[in-house]
């Protein structure tokens, strides 16, 4: 019995896999900052204010430093720091128009900046301020000064991001939400336009998870979504990959930097983990077990144009669901794929015939 169409919708406004082919992730200019410490990026065209911000933060915080305003942007735009301390009194380049570059950036927008400034210029605060500015503060440095106010921005900094995590999280599974996955993948598109790297989207569904939830009781389907859920989170050992819970019984997985091999081999890591699980599923018309259909959407650099974010975002979701409805037209237990933003009928990676198989089957092209 075929399963009813589910139609994603999105609302408006990276160690590389063995065997695959993909883009390396980012690298940063400066070593890692460790993970217990927040980061702070200093911007200063001389060394006096990374020196005072450096002893100011001590054991708290990983400072870094950028002597001018190209610098202070590609490493901002690199490492995503908690704050940023701008000194005003650069010599080289304009420092409000930095200040604007770096609230200007989608990525940085969020990232507080604590302006440094030689004098108590009023034109220039207010400038500084209207700029995106979190709060100022004045040369010569008080050290208490320096530190009380470093700190507070930081713990603002810690407060908001908790709240996002918290909007953008599903309860029941822990995974990221829909509204989550909608940033991110606004996020990895804009990187992968810029950095000419493909992208991938993997969207999956539970088959027959109505029956499931009849025969088994809610129990044991609110179970089974936690099992596909975790099974989803494992497939990926590169932190830049990420497991979404979409809706209802579906979920994605988006892979930045990823092509048609290195997603296949995911799908294939997945269903392998389906079939360890084996999990019950008396009234399955495919297998005795719960199985999972797939949809992927593979975007060369060539696939992602250069009009709106949003609008591309969009369409790379549409065509990975497009994939996933021909998927489950064919039964259950099957994956398509389709290239970049759809148009084309997807193709097929698993066999045609609708039939489940053994542990361990290896998927076709």
């Amino acid at each position: 019995m075929e399963q009813p169409p589910h139609t994603l919708a999105m609302t408006a406004p990276f160690a590389p896999h063995p065997a695959a082919t993909h883009a390396a992730p980012e690298a940063s200019h400066s070593p890692p900052a460790p993970d217990a410490l927040p980061s702070v990026l200093v911007v200063d065209g001389g060394a006096p204010t990374a020196q005072a911000v450096a002893r100011a933060l001590a054991d708290t915080a990983f400072v870094r430093h950028a002597p001018d305003a190209a610098q202070a942007l590609a490493l901002a735009q690199h490492t995503l720091p908690d704050l940023i301390v701008l000194d005003m009194g650069m010599a080289q380049g304009q420092p409000l128009n930095t200040l604007r570059d770096l609230k200007a950036d989608i990525h940085l927008a969020d990232v507080p900046v604590l302006v440094v400034l030689g004098s108590h210029d009023g034109a220039l605060e207010v400038a500084a301020l209207q700029a995106g500015a979190a709060d100022l503060i004045h040369a010569p440095l008080n050290a208490l000064l320096l530190q009380a106010r470093l700190g507070t921005q930081l713990r603002l900094k810690a407060a908001t991001d908790e709240l996002k995590r918290l909007s953008t999280v599903d309860a029941l599974t822990g995974l990221s939400n829909q509204r989550a996955l909608e940033a991110a993948l606004r996020r990895v598109i804009s990187l992968a336009q810029r950095n000419a790297t493909p992208l991938s989207l993997m969207v999956v569904q539970i088959d027959h998870f109505a029956r499931l939830q009849t025969r088994h009781g809610p129990a044991v389907a609110l179970d089974g979504l936690k099992q596909v859920a975790t099974a989803l989170s494992q497939i990926s050992f590169r932190p830049h990959d990420q497991a979404f819970r979409f809706t209802g019984e579906t979920f994605a997985v988006l892979l930045p930097g990823t092509d048609l091999e290195g997603a296949t081999l995911l799908a294939q890591r997945l269903m392998a983990q389906m079939d360890d699980l084996a999990l019950p599923h008396a009234d399955s018309p495919t297998a005795s077990v719960v199985t999972l259909s797939c949809g992927l959407c593979v975007a060369a650099p060539s696939d992602l144009p250069a009009g709106p974010v949003h609008q591309t975002a969009l369409s790379l979701l549409q065509a990975a669901d497009e994939a996933l409805q021909a998927a489950l037209r064919q039964g259950a237990g099957h994956v398509r794929w389709v290239r970049g933003t759809g148009g084309d009928a997807p193709i097929a990676l698993w066999p045609e015939a609708p039939r489940y198989r053994a542990p361990g089957w290896p998927i076709q092209a």
